[in-house]
């Protein structure tokens, strides 16, 4: 789409959200030429593009534009840059207002994510295009001279700025109620009905939560969702398991299926910080009390 910049600024403003205008040095004939483009590109047979939340998305059409317009002659300074960071450590610091939409994001997202991004694939961020454009060389008539001429700033009003809603914390939650099923584990006899349905709901919800994870891999075509280690806790299996349970099902065949799942856990806890995908550190109080009422389950299955 394409809207006037006037109106665009006012949407921005009216949302809380800053702007910063680059002003690029362009000649005359480098004007026409991305305006040309742009008009090009707006054509309905044009338009529609197969988004990509890092490499094809709203950020990286601009720098495409121009690198489509001016090839060659437009110079980023690749050679500054040092790649450090993964796509999902690059996207953390956007995602800290909000804890359990991030943990949601990293849930989701595989481990191809972890990938380290390059320069230009750094420009997903509207911040990074913004550092990108400014230490840019455009080569003209006059010779390779910095893109951007000069840099204007739209502030979000001071006195209508939002603040972050303070919202408890995954970690702490999760941490709270395995100190809450551990004390009670410690006294299952009094408390073995209790624990019944904190298992159902245990095992219930994390293979509800593998299913949807496992479908997010194979059944969509979104790269980012692949190869999720996530699954080797939010077992699929966990659901019909949690049902076998409800059933009053245990057998010694259940009980070897809390076995491997105790097992499993305990691994994901051990190679936590080796594991090719980076997962939610706030998860760990959840897979320990997996691990710990896996164990309690498969002793029980095997009286």
């Amino acid at each position: 789409s394409r809207w006037e910049f006037q109106m665009f600024r006012k949407v921005y403003l009216s949302a809380h959200r800053s702007l910063y205008e680059q002003v690029l040095r362009l000649t005359p004939p480098q004007q026409q030429a991305l305006y040309t483009y742009l008009e090009e590109n707006y054509r309905p047979e044009n338009r529609d593009y197969w988004y990509d939340s890092f490499l094809n998305n709203c950020s990286t059409k601009v720098r495409d534009a121009l690198v489509d317009v001016f090839g060659t002659h437009l110079v980023f300074a690749d050679s500054l840059f040092t790649p450090s960071v993964s796509f999902r450590e690059a996207i953390q610091p956007y995602l800290s207002r909000n804890p359990w939409g991030s943990l949601g994001i990293h849930l989701l997202l595989g481990s191809p994510v972890d990938r380290t991004a390059t320069y230009q694939e750094m420009m997903f961020l509207p911040y990074e295009l913004k550092d990108a454009f400014a230490s840019a060389m455009l080569r003209g008539p006059s010779g390779q001279l910095p893109l951007v001429q000069s840099v204007i700033s739209y502030p979000a009003p001071a006195s209508e700025a939002t603040h972050g809603i303070r919202v408890t914390q995954p970690a702490a939650v999760f941490w709270l109620l395995a100190m809450v099923i551990f004390g009670l584990t410690l006294r299952e006899s009094r408390y073995r009905r209790f624990l019944r349905y904190a298992d159902l709901l245990l095992f219930g919800f994390t293979g509800l939560l593998g299913l949807f994870v496992l479908f997010m891999w194979v059944g969509t075509i979104r790269p980012w969702t692949a190869a999720n280690w996530n699954l080797l806790w939010a077992l699929p299996t966990h659901l019909p398991a949690a049902i076998l349970l409800a059933r009053g099902k245990h057998s010694r065949t259940l009980g070897s299926y809390f076995l491997g799942t105790a097992l499993i856990a305990m691994i994901v806890i051990g190679a936590w910080s080796f594991l090719p995908q980076t997962l939610p550190l706030s998860l760990l109080p959840l897979v320990l009390l997996i691990s710990l009422r896996a164990v309690c389950i498969h002793l029980y299955s095997s009286r």
